[in-house]
């Protein structure tokens, strides 16, 4: 809440769904402008009411989590963005532990445009992704089962052709928490990534069911063909070794890849396209 309280710009409101909880009482009293939706169910559930109730009551819907340390700049940069035209917008990251402790790692600064990302890994979360009303309206509510919803309303922004924006300057202190599953990795695994790429599967298959028959539907469906068939390929315990100290080897020092980019990834096709 401090760092929300430190933004360079004002005028903005704050807009709260916790998960699991009926929240309004949990909320400090003099939090400003802050207001609960409904809340409860799976975390598609949970963001689809939030962004319901926002879409409604603001132009651009900033996010963030609750556990995030904004940056001064945080709304600011977002607010700049889609002044200057774009539909969805995001920034860098600075890693920081559970403490809050700087990591001295970042995320998305060598990031120049998210067309070189999309749809084969994903910069924008729930920590550092502004979307325009008009663009969420079109895409909620998110499937219930959905795990990845930001990637997911990402990818159906991408289908539209709406413009995308990103920003090399670091708007939020990313927490990462010991046990998290979608944290930003620097050292992957076998299993880490044999478990990401069922869910990478499964989110572009959801996608993918209404993905029009344009240029960007078919390498959308083409790029589940590859996910899948990647899946097959990592069942393979010399495959998955080789792999994994590939991948590795591409994360470079100070830096985390793009979310899920370790899953088939692009640079290593050669590799897991071998017999």
């Amino acid at each position: 809440m401090a760092s929300v309280n430190r933004q360079s710009v004002s005028g903005f409101g704050l807009l709260v769904a916790l998960d699991g909880v009926g929240a309004p009482a949990l909320w400090p009293n003099n939090a400003p402008s802050a207001t609960v939706p409904a809340s409860g169910g799976t975390i598609a559930d949970v963001r689809s009411s939030l962004w319901g109730s926002a879409v409604e009551r603001a132009d651009v819907i900033i996010m963030a989590d609750s556990d995030d340390i904004l940056e001064p700049s945080r709304v600011e940069l977002a607010i700049d963005a889609h002044a200057a035209g774009a539909a969805v917008s995001s920034c860098s990251l600075a890693l920081v532990d559970e403490d809050g402790c700087a990591l001295e790692v970042t995320q998305g600064r060598d990031v120049v445009r998210h067309d070189d990302l999309l749809p084969a890994a994903n910069i924008l979360g729930g920590s550092n992704s502004a979307f325009a009303a008009t663009v969420l309206r079109e895409l909620i509510p998110v499937p219930s089962p959905t795990v990845v919803v930001d990637w997911f309303i990402a990818l159906g922004a991408w289908l539209r052709g709406v413009p995308f924006a990103h920003s090399h300057a670091i708007g939020t202190r990313y927490r990462q928490h010991r046990n998290s599953f979608i944290g930003a990795s620097r050292c992957y695994d076998a299993n880490c990534i044999r478990a990401r790429a069922v869910v990478v599967e499964n989110l572009l298959a959801a996608v993918a069911r209404d993905a029009p028959p344009t240029e960007r539907g078919e390498l959308l469906r083409r790029r589940q063909a590859d996910v899948a068939a990647f899946r097959t390929w990592m069942g393979v315990d010399k495959h998955a070794a080789r792999y994994v100290a590939a991948v590795n080897r591409l994360v470079k020092e100070g830096e985390a890849l793009p979310w899920w980019k370790e899953v088939a990834c692009v640079e290593l096709e050669a590799l897991w396209r071998q017999a």
